[in-house]
Order: structure tokens, then sequence, then C-alpha cells
């Protein structure tokens, strides 16, 4: 048996009518994960930012409970999305960071019990901070 060129091109257009119909069907399930993909991957930037900031906050607050003449070193390591962060500069008792997401800015503070000054060096990934607690109630955070 037989089969003719034109039941050869039925059959070559059907199956380029169902490949184009699949496709067509895939492209916006495509983009849909990859927007939800962002959002989720903006949303857990978000979070290491906060962590971030809670864990240099509480570091502080820990110092700060020991008492004067105590210290401690914690280890760090900045988010890539940090534009800025600065400790006691608004306010003497606030922790700040600004990320930046596809969302915008976002501000995130941490309030410390005690006025503290310090200066970091963002453009380091990962840094050793010294927190200094001293005799005068003075609250000092270094980087190195």
């Amino acid at each position: 048996m037989r089969i003719s060129k034109y039941k050869k091109g039925q059959v070559a257009v059907e199956a380029l009518v169902i490949a184009t119909f699949v496709l067509l069907l895939m492209i916006p399930l495509l983009l849909m994960l990859l927007d939800r993909f962002f959002e989720i991957t903006q949303k857990f930037e978000i979070i290491k930012g906060k962590i971030l900031v809670s864990k240099i906050t509480s570091s502080i607050n820990n110092v700060i409970a020991m008492g004067p003449n105590s210290s401690s070193k914690i280890e760090i390591e900045l988010t890539d999305n940090l534009k800025n962060l600065t400790i006691g500069e608004k306010g003497g008792r606030i922790v700040e960071g600004i990320f930046e997401t596809t969302f915008g800015d976002i501000e995130i503070v941490g309030i410390t019990k005690k006025n503290v000054s310090g200066k970091l060096n963002i453009s380091k990934k990962k840094q050793f901070l010294e927190i200094i607690h001293y005799e005068n109630g003075t609250v000092l955070v270094s980087s190195s």
C-alpha cells in the first residue's frame, strides 16, 4: 500500500499545527515561571539582608549586656545587593542596611540598647566586625 504525496503533506501539516499549538501554550507558562523565580530570588535576598542586620544588632546588644571592658568579634558576609550599611549614624542606636531590589531600595533597621558608632567597609564581601564596649560606656564597631 502506497501513501500518496497528499497524505504525507497532510500529516506534516498536522504535526506542525500540533507543535505550534503546544509551543503557544508553553511560552506563557515559561514566562510565568521565570517571573516567579525572580520574585522568589528577590525575597531571598531581602531575608539575607534581615539576617545580616539582625546578626550585627544582636552581637552589639550582647556586648552591651556583658558590660564595660567587654568585646566580641564576629564574621559577617555582605550580600551582593547591599548599597549601604551604617551603624549609629541616625540617632546613635540604629543599625541600618539599604538593599537594592527590583521592587526598589529596601531599608532594614535594627535598634541597639545603647548608642553605638562605627564604620564599615562595604566593598569587602567577607569581613570581621570587632565590637568593643569601653569603660566610659562608649560602644565602638570596626571592621577588619
